[in-house]
């Protein structure tokens, strides 16, 4: 099997380690009492906790960055209103970013981006231009999206060029701005710990759900009463009859929700969430271009294949 590339590095990187570690720290020789159900127990919480640690450290690290920053604390879904022409053209999850990142032009919140806010973000992303320079920027910005001439540019002007430039393939300075701003707000540890955690889930994904298959598998071996009992293909001390099994099978249905059918489960609704930018190769360079800022934590999911098969691996988990 070919892994995508990123994961190629991560695996050459660690490579001296067996990612199925368990039966390799030789729990069974060590411990009398620890067999399959132990190792299932153990192969199965083990990626569960450490994924749980990740999202929760990262959410722990929002808040107390957003408590930090204070500010310009506005609700952009009621404040920020999508016009009736623009809705269907973007997905929800990129209406999100680009409200997120209109707020971050919008300093005051009022809804809309004046020329002093327009300069302030030209000198954040170049601070060496002169005033002369960012004055001129900010009307050439202003000249293409200020469609009403109002001076102001509300969120669906702001969303009107960003659809000119991207759907329509029409060249945008002003779009091109906010693909930098979008890029800045979304890379960093948020980025880091998501690709990390998807990381997790693809390496874990095989070995956990062959052991909870496994589990399942028992083999009869006829005595010589006549009668036959069932014991566990992979660990004959484990009697399939035994209250302690069928005790445990509940257990193993609930990981195989999670991990075989889960895990592919969530790549899907992930890839199709961002199925605008995935099968658009315009949209891929620019994410290149910008560092990923978008579908960097799941673009190992992706970069293997063509835009328009960006689907085929969860197609791969789920059938082969």
């Amino acid at each position: 099997m070919t892994f995508p590339s990123s994961v190629e590095r991560t695996l050459n990187s660690i490579k001296v380690l067996n990612l199925d570690i368990v039966p390799s720290l030789g729990f069974n020789c060590r411990f009398a009492k620890f067999d399959y159900i132990n190792r299932m127990l153990a192969v199965t919480v083990i990626p569960i906790a450490t994924g749980l640690c990740m999202l929760i450290g990262l959410k722990v690290y929002e808040y107390s960055s957003n408590f930090k920053k204070g500010g310009n604390d506005v609700d952009v879904d009621e404040l920020y209103i999508v016009p009736q022409d623009m809705r269907g053209v973007f997905t929800d999850k990129l209406i999100h970013a680009f409200r997120e990142t209109f707020k971050h032009y919008d300093e005051d919140g009022s809804g809309q981006i004046d020329k002093k806010e327009m300069a302030n973000v030209i000198r954040e992303f170049d601070p060496a231009s002169s005033e002369a320079e960012v004055e001129e920027r900010v009307q050439e910005f202003f000249n293409e999206a200020d469609a009403d001439g109002s001076g102001l540019v509300d969120f669906g002007e702001f969303l009107k060029v960003v659809h000119q430039a991207r759907h329509m393939k029409r060249e945008s300075k002003f779009a091109a701005l906010v693909d930098k701003v979008e890029a800045k707000l979304t890379l960093g540890l948020k980025q880091t710990v998501l690709y990390f955690f998807f990381l997790l889930t693809y390496l874990v994904l095989v070995s956990t759900s062959a052991t909870l298959f496994n589990y399942l598998q028992c083999q009869i071996f006829p005595m010589p009463e006549g009668q036959a009992k069932r014991f566990m293909f992979k660990d004959y001390s484990i009697d399939c009859n035994s209250d302690r099994y069928q005790s445990w099978e509940i257990y193993c249905g609930v990981m195989i929700l999670i991990y075989p059918i889960g895990i592919p489960s969530l790549y899907a609704t992930m890839l199709w969430m961002d199925r605008e930018t995935l099968r658009d190769q315009d949209a891929m360079d620019r994410e290149l271009l910008n560092g990923f800022p978008s579908v960097g934590h799941i673009k190992f999911l992706v970069e293997a294949y063509k835009p328009k098969y960006f689907f085929f691996e969860v197609v791969l988990f789920t059938f082969f």
